[in-house]
């Protein structure tokens, strides 16, 4: 078996060397690859693609309908201690962690592209299971007391959703709320 699989690797290895092809034509298919890379990199670039790798809460609110997220998590009493990643994104290993940022990252670019992002936003049922865990993981005190209570199927966010983003979030909760990177125009 492994045999096989290791002749299909050679295959396709020895199809992307381009060694098949005229030397003029692979030269022409080595630059339009380096022009696409080349593109692709300045396209990453421009949309500031690599500060949604790192844990900056500003690279948030870059997109108009998390500014008020940004505003409200800001205030609350977990902007000292967490950013949106040690809530948002699973923390169990670096692996876990970008796997939901590439797919939430192309969620997101395909929802603004289309013009389909809503005003106000919802907590999905994955990322509520995301959420869950990493409010247990911070506060393993509270699972404690909610196993003595046989609560232990309820959504943190059930009784706490004010403590980090207050109870409405959308783009007319924080009208005069001071963003990142933005001339506040109204004080």
């Amino acid at each position: 078996m492994f045999n096989t699989i290791g002749n299909i690797v050679l295959s396709i290895i020895k199809f992307l060397s381009l060694k098949w092809m005229p030397a003029f034509l692979r030269f022409a298919c080595y630059g339009l690859a380096g022009v696409a890379c080349g593109l692709m990199l300045v396209f990453m670039t421009l949309l500031n693609a690599f500060g949604f790798l790192g844990d900056n809460p500003d690279v948030c609110a870059t997109c108009h309908v998390m500014r008020s997220h940004y505003v409200t998590w800001s205030k609350s009493s977990h902007a000292r201690d967490a950013t949106c990643n040690d809530c948002h994104v699973p923390n169990q290993n670096l692996a876990k962690k970008f796997a939901q940022k590439q797919k939430s990252g192309l969620w997101d670019m395909y929802i603004f592209l289309t013009r389909q992002e809503p005003q106000v936003i919802r907590l999905s049922e994955n990322y509520k299971e995301i959420v869950q865990e990493n409010c247990l993981r911070c506060h393993p005190r509270q699972t404690q007391t909610m196993a003595l209570y046989n609560q232990t199927d309820r959504f943190c966010g059930d009784c706490h959703r004010e403590v980090v983003h207050g109870r409405i979030d959308a783009l007319s909760s924080t009208p005069y709320a001071r963003y990142p990177g933005i001339i506040n125009l109204q004080n």
